[in-house]
């Protein structure tokens, strides 16, 4: 129940009109609450107590009874006459203070006045009736020995806000104690008033019994309350912000937990973590918006972790001001239905799976041939995508050639019905054009009112037919390279039986067109010995038998001779099935090497006499001896290069279309060096050499079958000659031409080495006629350089004492120089330029044996500044730029520092001596992984090339008159100077596009200071 005091605004009686002043006094009273406080659904009350008129509202709701109606009626008109009278005149206000208590007295409405320490003050007689005491047992009590020991707390705030706020009591519900102990329930409406002679503040309130209501009322929650627990739910209230009020024992059952622990508890705890942010997003959503809530989730059974699905519904219940004053909700049990529809799920997902998935293509065809439905798989295989096929005719995957026997099979497979399966075997084409083998089993279903369909399961068996084809091909071209062969071959059974033999040993062995096939090897030769006899047997057991040279005394007493071999051949089992013989005929190759050592010994023999004739005419030819020596050395090589090459050579056979190969043995590919296989699909016209391809192409127009020679072009592009036979072939249906080439290098090598020997001696007199001549300028030029160098070291010894003299007296002056002098850092430029000077003296005494200098931490930066401020000038006055780009990663060098300055300004000065103005010298720095580069490039008109092979001689020089400013010098002894440092100098240039000197000194030599790699580019000097 809540008390709540009536605001009203203060007003001065002037008759019938009021105007608000500052404060009460005489004849002054309150105005009537206003239409906003008494609404329509309120009916109020309104007394004047004392002289000056508080005006107390008493509201209750619309739906009181006709006797409350009455009373409060008759009230209001009863209090609207007392108003009329004390406007009237002031004097009847203890008169009408009477008729109001004695109206208090005998109302019909329990009343009660109560004081700020909530003591009874006045009672009613209905008030005193209601309790069952008397007024006198009441007055001066508290009104809370009357009030439910559960009401009191919520009592005590709403007196607090009565005396403390002054605030306007609604009716409100509570419960009284009778005297005799039975409880009731009573609505209060109350109000806060001061009394007429100032004291402190009262309480009026007036009472209502509501226990037969509350009686009526609890009947119907049970009713309602047995019927929600007679349903098979979980039935459950919330208060409009979503807390749980109410729980049915479906609920307390399933979490097997108390009403109390239930009630205002955080039910997210129960819910499954994955369901827990979609049934949150779907309440708060609800909560907000105010539409009904239906969301699935799964629910903990009390505390053994045992989750079910339930299908939560909520429905929102509204005043009559469309407000939200109650949630109710239900959670129905959906756990079997969900473990059905999962069960049928997986079902489907395996038999999806099972079809989508299987590695074998499934088709499905109605009686008009359209696929009804296709597996993933199969139409992967086809390059399509399922719904792609879905509704085409089958035939559109079937290779064009192929489709009318397919169709005369389906057909057949209809009309037979479902007597059995049919199982054929044709070619399909996918998307993307390519033709594949197949193999389809058939049967026919009945599908109900779709009528027959056929069930088709196809297995892809083209790497089955290109086995059989390539195995048809292998023995077609077993069968080929035998027949064809270069070299002679036979293959025999154990039994010594011709299986099969080549061409060439037909004609090797002088048998013509003679049968072979199934003849016995003994008699075709009956004349072979024993000991050719044992050489089967040991290879019919496994063993490997050749031999390189072997003579045959033939019946006219000609000697032959040949190079065999005799390998036996295994079974698929891994036994011995036979012997295969290789036989080539190395006559002619005899022939030549006798020919070779009889010209070897005839030129032994003018080599011999030549070289005693030089020996007359010159001392120093002495030494021919020895170079005969090395010339017969080499001829014993070139002898045997020709017998190893001639032994590992093996002719080659090509089949080719129209000019594209097609087929290459392993000797063609090891004769023009080509990789297994690589040869196919090429023209045969890529072997054929420039000088030849007119020829060949001629040849092979007009049907030449040869042998003719060509030049053959390997695959490096060197050529080399080759003798060609070619024969017309039927292969794979198709007339092409069969091709034997033989490398006939070692042949024509040969033929030319008869001439080239008889000519070597004549052209050796004549080279050791020009090298005595050279040997004879080279010790004059010796000489000169001898006498040079001698000269070179008196001028140096001639320098040594100024030099000595300039450099203590620096000594002395730098000492003299202040650090803070603006030229100071010009001092240790000097010093290390005296110090230079010196080194070039010393270089002098060893011009033509330089020894390696001490090795010390050069620090590039400092030697390229000290580079810059030494040529500025000179740069400046011919408007030359010179740009240094250093590569960072390394920034000091372990090389004489003295030395590789030297180096760099030889080459820097002769930069700039070939350099016009307005051009740009560029010194470069890299360290590469295994050295390190200084390079000097200019833009000069680059070396001559008659001048080029001299530039590195002493006293070599172009520069003539003026331009002349040294001895040639500086690059004879740069080239020295960088030798002794371990390393070299290689130079570049081309005519008008400058040149390029490159110092290239071991990568051993960097040390200290690796930085991150990183280009400084620096522009020196510009003009």
């Amino acid at each position: 129940m809540m008390y709540g005091a009536l605001s009203c605004s203060l007003v001065t009686n002037h008759g019938y009109q009021t105007t608000t002043e500052g404060n009460v006094g005489p004849h002054q009273g309150y105005s009537l609450p206003s239409p906003r406080i008494l609404g329509p659904s309120t009916i109020g009350l309104v007394a004047f107590l004392g002289f000056n008129g508080f005006c107390i509202a008493v509201s209750g709701p619309a739906t009181m009874t006709i006797l409350q109606v009455s009373t409060l009626a008759a009230f209001c008109l009863m209090l609207a006459g007392l108003c009329r009278w004390i406007c009237r005149c002031s004097s009847e206000a203890a008169h009408t203070e009477e008729r109001f208590r004695r109206f208090f007295e005998y109302a019909a409405s329990p009343m009660l006045i109560v004081d700020s320490d909530q003591r009874f003050v006045h009672v009613n007689h209905a008030y005193s009736e209601l309790l069952g005491y008397d007024a006198p047992e009441l007055l001066g009590r508290p009104v809370t020995m009357v009030a439910h020991p559960e009401d009191i707390p919520e009592q005590f705030v709403l007196w607090d806000e009565l005396f403390r706020h002054n605030k306007f009591s609604n009716a409100q519900d509570k419960r009284y104690i009778r005297k005799d102990g039975r409880v009731i329930w009573v609505r209060a409406t109350a109000n806060l008033f001061t009394p007429s002679d100032g004291t402190a503040p009262l309480v009026m309130a007036v009472v209502e019994n509501i226990t037969e209501r509350k009686q009526a009322e609890l009947v119907l929650r049970q009713g309602e309350a047995r019927l929600i627990e007679a349903i098979p739910q979980q039935v459950w209230t919330a208060r409009p912000d979503g807390t749980l009020d109410y729980v049915n024992r479906r609920v307390l059952e399933y979490f097997d937990a108390p009403a109390e622990r239930l009630l205002d508890w955080e039910w997210q705890s129960v819910l499954h973590p994955d369901d827990l942010p979609a049934c949150m997003t779907a309440w708060t959503a609800a909560l907000q918006t105010g539409e009904p809530y239906e969301v699935e989730f799964r629910l903990r059974q009390g505390d053994e972790g045992v989750y079910r699905w339930y299908l939560a519904r909520a429905l929102p219940i509204r005043d009559e001001a469309r407000l939200i004053v109650k949630w109710i909700g239900t959670n129905t049990d959906i756990s079997r239905c969900r473990q059905v529809e999962e069960a049928l799920r997986e079902s489907e997902e395996r038999l999806r799976v099972l079809y989508e998935d299987n590695p074998s293509m499934y088709f499905t065809v109605a009686l008009d041939g359209r696929v009804l439905s296709v597996n993933r798989f199969g139409a992967q295989q086809l390059g399509y995508r399922s719904e792609e096929l879905m509704g085409r005719p089958v035939s559109d995957v079937v290779y064009e050639e192929d489709q009318a026997f397919v169709r005369q099979k389906m057909a057949q497979a209809f009309t037979d019905g479902m007597d059995g399966i049919t199982s054929l075997e044709f070619r399909k084409k996918t998307k993307g054009g390519t033709v594949i083998w197949v193999r389809e089993q058939l049967r026919i279903l009945r599908m109900g009112e779709a009528g027959p369909v056929a069930l088709i399961v196809c297995e892809d068996i083209s790497v089955r037919k290109q086995m059989e084809a390539a195995l048809a091909e292998r023995e077609e071209q077993l069968r080929l390279f035998i027949e064809h062969s270069p070299v002679a071959l036979a293959m025999l059974d154990r039994e010594m039986r011709y299986l099969a033999v080549s061409r060439r040993w037909r004609t090797d062995c002088r048998v013509g067109d003679e049968p072979l096939i199934g003849r016995s090897h003994y008699e075709v030769f009956p004349e072979i010995s024993e000991r050719g006899k044992a050489i089967y047997r040991r290879c019919l057991t496994g063993a490997v038998e050749g031999c390189d040279e072997d003579s045959f005394v033939q019946a006219d007493g000609r000697t032959d001779w040949s190079r065999w071999e005799i390998r036996p051949w295994l079974t698929g089992e891994g036994d011995v099935g036979g012997i295969v013989i290789f036989s080539e005929d190395i006559t002619a190759r005899k022939q030549a090497e006798d020919a070779l050592r009889t010209a070897h010994a005839e030129l032994e023999q003018r080599v011999l006499e030549r070289t005693a004739q030089l020996a007359l005419a010159n001392r120093s030819l002495q030494d021919e001896v020895a170079e005969r020596k090395h010339v017969e050395a080499a001829v014993r090589d070139s002898e045997l290069r020709y017998k190893l090459l001639t032994e590992a050579t093996f002719d080659g056979i090509a089949i080719h279309d129209q000019g594209i190969l097609i087929e290459v043995n392993a000797g063609l590919e090891r004769m023009f060096r080509y990789e297994a296989g690589e040869l196919i699909g090429r023209s045969i016209l890529d072997l054929v050499a420039d000088e030849s391809r007119d020829m060949v192409v001629v040849n092979m127009r007009e049907g030449v079958s040869g042998p003719y020679e060509a030049m053959g072009r390997r695959k490096d592009g060197t050529t080399f000659p080759g003798e060609v036979v070619v024969r017309p072939y039927c292969y794979r249906g198709k007339e092409v031409r069969l091709v034997a080439g033989r490398d006939i290098t070692e042949r024509k090598h040969l033929e030319a080495e008869r001439v080239r020997h008889t000519e070597e001696l004549e052209r050796q007199v004549a080279e050791r006629t020009a090298e005595i001549t050279k040997l004879e300028s080279q010790r004059a030029q010796t000489e000169k350089l001898a006498a040079m160098g001698r000269l070179a070291a008196g001028v140096a010894h001639e320098i040594n004492n100024p030099i000595a003299g300039i450099k203590n007296a620096f000594t002395l002056v730098k000492q003299a120089v202040d650090p803070a002098h603006p030229h100071a850092e010009f001092v240790g430029m000097i010093d290390r330029e005296i110090a230079r000077v010196a080194s070039i003296v010393q270089n002098m005494y060893q011009l033509y044996r330089p020894e390696s200098g001490k090795g010390e931490a050069v620090k590039l930066q400092t030697m390229l500044h000290d580079i810059e401020a030494l040529f500025a000038k000179r740069l400046q006055q011919r408007r030359l730029v010179l740009v240094i780009d250093v590569d960072s990663c390394i920034d000091r060098v372990s090389v004489p520092r003295g030395d590789l300055l030297q180096v760099l300004l030889n080459l820097l000065n002769n930069a700039i001596d070939c350099s016009s103005e307005g051009g740009t010298i560029t010194l470069t720095l890299r360290a590469n992984a295994d050295a390190i580069r200084i390079a000097v490039s200019d833009q000069g008109p680059g070396i001559p090339p008659e001048h080029f092979p001299h530039i590195f001689d002493p006293f070599f020089t172009t520069k003539t008159g003026g331009d002349q400013k040294g001895m040639g010098l500086g690059l004879s002894i740069s080239q020295s100077l960088v030798m002794a440092m371990g390393g070299k100098i290689e130079v570049q240039t081309r005519p008008n596009d400058g040149s390029t000197f490159s110092v290239i000194l071991p990568r051993h030599t960097a040390v200290a200071h690796v930085q991150e790699r990183s280009n400084i580019i620096k522009e020196v000097v510009t003009p």
